[in-house]
């Protein structure tokens, strides 16, 4: 039964892509130690691009939609910038997927030798990811969880107090 959900689940996300595509969503900024992640929250997403003064302070800012491959696609670029200390995530969950959700949990509890997030809520948490890169995100990286938040202030004065602790 769990093995012809997961069956459906991919063809129907394959559906989708075909159907509605979904445009890779992310800007990259001028700095190097402050990712934000807007979760499915395109209008939030826009208005951070939109300010100068936030984007020359971050390294990124992007959407996270899924729990699998959306999550392994953050690892990867996580592990690939050494710099990268925080990560801010705001914006509204995805129903259903919970990544954000999924995020936390894997900072806080990892993943099964099958590659299942320990306490994440969403369809299919299972990642596919090196476990090199999951320690490197558990150990280097602190997550700041504004999820729920559309604040543009409350994130912004987040960023200068987190840029200002390292200067």
């Amino acid at each position: 039964m769990k093995k012809t959900l997961h069956s459906l689940q991919t063809v129907a996300g394959k559906i989708c892509e075909f159907v509605l595509p979904i445009r890779l969503s992310y800007e990259m900024g001028n700095g190097n130690m402050l990712a934000i992640c807007t979760l499915s929250d395109m209008s939030l997403l826009k208005e951070i691009i939109s300010s100068k003064d936030i984007m020359r302070k971050i390294f990124l800012v992007g959407r996270l939609l899924s729990e699998n491959r959306g999550i392994d696609s953050l690892l990867e670029t996580v592990h690939s910038c050494t710099q990268l200390r925080y990560l801010i995530l705001c914006g509204k969950d995805v129903k259903g997927h919970l990544p954000g959700q999924a995020l936390i949990s894997l900072h806080n509890y990892g993943i099964r030798e099958d590659g299942l997030i320990v306490g994440a809520r969403g369809s299919n948490p299972t990642l596919k990811s090196a476990k090199e890169a999951i320690s490197y995100f558990r150990t280097n990286i602190e997550i700041v969880d504004l999820i729920g938040s559309r604040d543009i202030r409350q994130i912004k004065l987040l960023i200068d107090k987190l840029v200002g602790q390292q200067n």
